[in-house]
């Protein structure tokens, strides 16, 4: 009777928390995707970038949805058991508070295991890769993404470029405008051209071919213009190099571990923390997810958001002084992780009785 119990807990659990990480992780990434979609449409993102980008960015996220995805979710599970009355009826049938714990912690501690991956391994090559994938990205955008009948500026605002139809690779009715290297030169060159296509080197420059138009070069305001008719001609541009901007969370975990540096070792607190608070938070929530008749399923709930509120931000907090020197870094962030298993223990005697702390507790004694 208990397996299947214990079972039934663990399927309704799972359920919930993966609804729940994938409803968290679609609003996180909605707000990144209208970002890098208006970074397409002002061109200086490349489309085919924005989807790779979604992509990795989702990778970084679920190491910190992951945690808060499971808490609310057997809170959640089992606070509409406890709301059902199924609760009650697992307890007369001789379940206890071990067969709330076995099922939660079946699923917490894989979880865990997974998440330590996530944090120690994919997550900073992604990020790593993701910084790659923008710079490139942000380097290939030197023209701009060319769209029919609109301007786009390039080389930081210094030229102007225009075509009034676009077909495949062929730009039709071209106008070019680009002012001197220099700050303080001020001549400019307008090239219109009858058709155009972009062409990029192996080396990484960019060759625009220009066909059947006019060079102009000169000052604006003086008379000394040079025109050039041509039939054929090419301008080659050499996109400034984009270094990608990597951060101490891009870095890999041995990197981390082998440096003298004292935020490098908090970076690698902060990473541990991940897999640890899955199953402190998993365990903080059976207690909260039982609730007294009058006060509904959301009271726990609402709880458990404000602890893990109060729980994540003592993470940061706690890394930062790590940082400055004033936590020893044998000390880490392991005494926020005691605070909030006191936390857990206290909240459990609350609920269930100090006997299972004892070890005589077998039947959970369900005070609300």
């Amino acid at each position: 009777m208990r397996r299947i119990i214990q079972r039934y807990i663990l399927r309704e659990i799972t359920q919930t928390w993966v609804v729940v990480t994938v409803v968290l992780l679609l609003i996180l990434l909605a707000a990144r995707f209208a970002r890098y979609i208006g970074q397409a449409a002002a061109g200086e993102l490349p489309a085919e970038a924005v989807f790779q980008l979604i992509g990795l960015t989702a990778v970084q996220y679920l190491t910190i949805l992951v945690p808060v995805a499971l808490f609310l979710a057997i809170i959640l599970a089992l606070g509409r058991l406890n709301a059902d009355n199924e609760m009650s009826a697992m307890e007369a049938c001789g379940a206890g508070l071990r067969d709330y714990i076995r099922p939660t912690l079946l699923l917490a501690l894989p979880v865990a295991l997974i998440l330590a991956w996530l944090a120690f391994d994919l997550s900073p090559r992604a990020a790593r890769y993701a910084a790659e994938v923008q710079a490139q990205a942000e380097q290939s955008a030197t023209f701009g993404i060319i769209e029919a009948g609109r301007f786009r500026s390039f080389d930081s605002g210094r030229g102007v470029f225009y075509a009034r139809e676009v077909d495949d690779d062929e730009l039709h009715d071209v106008f070019l405008r680009a002012r001197g290297e220099a700050d303080d030169d001020d001549t400019e060159v307008v090239i219109t051209a009858a058709r155009a296509s972009l062409v990029r080197e192996d080396t990484g420059a960019r060759v625009l071919m220009l066909y059947d138009g006019y060079r102009y070069h000169g000052e604006p305001g003086e008379a000394a213009y040079q025109e050039i008719r041509f039939e054929r001609h090419g301008m080659r541009y050499q996109p400034p190099p984009v270094e990608p901007t990597h951060r101490r969370h891009t870095r890999p975990t041995g990197e981390l571990w082998a440096s003298e540096w004292v935020q490098d070792h908090a970076e690698l607190h902060w990473r541990l923390a991940m897999p640890v608070s899955v199953v402190l938070l998993a365990l903080l929530a059976i207690p909260l997810s039982r609730a007294a008749p009058r006060q509904g399923r959301s009271w726990g709930l609402l709880i458990g958001v404000l602890v893990y509120l109060v729980y994540s931000n003592l993470l940061g907090v706690g890394q930062a002084w790590i940082e400055r020197g004033l936590i020893p870094l044998a000390a880490g962030l392991w005494w926020v992780h005691a605070l909030l298993g006191v936390v857990v223990i206290l909240e459990m005697a609350r609920h269930y009785g100090l006997g299972w702390v004892l070890g005589y507790g077998r039947r959970s004694r369900g005070r609300a």
